[in-house]
């Protein structure tokens, strides 16, 4: 099941019996601040449910055969940021309690 933002506040709110404004306001702010810190660079890390880092990527030359004329083409890809979200040990567990096994030297 798919559940957008909307949604979310929208059960958040029955389920705690608060308005929707109020949830849609703390979800806004929480986004803003992960917005924030992953702009200037910095790792957000919630422990046990996970980590936000960012990622630089070098500037790229790609070259590549032109399917319809058969030319070799070349294309600059600029210099980028990226982010990347590492799953905390418990939110791995809570999603996947039913599929993780222990292995067999103990470790999860």
């Amino acid at each position: 099941m798919k559940v957008n933002k909307t949604e979310f506040i929208r059960r958040l709110a029955k389920k705690h019996r608060r308005s929707q404004a109020h949830y849609s306001q703390a979800l806004e702010d929480v986004f803003g601040g992960i917005e924030e810190y992953l702009a200037a660079g910095h790792t957000l890390q919630f422990l046990g449910f996970g980590s936000f880092v960012t990622h630089a990527k070098k500037e790229q030359q790609l070259k590549f055969k032109s399917i319809r004329s058969g030319k070799l083409l070349q294309i600059k890809v600029p210099a980028h940021h990226y982010v990347v979200f590492h799953v905390g040990k418990l939110l791995r567990k809570a999603v996947f309690k039913h599929t993780l096994k222990k292995s067999p030297r103990g470790r999860k």
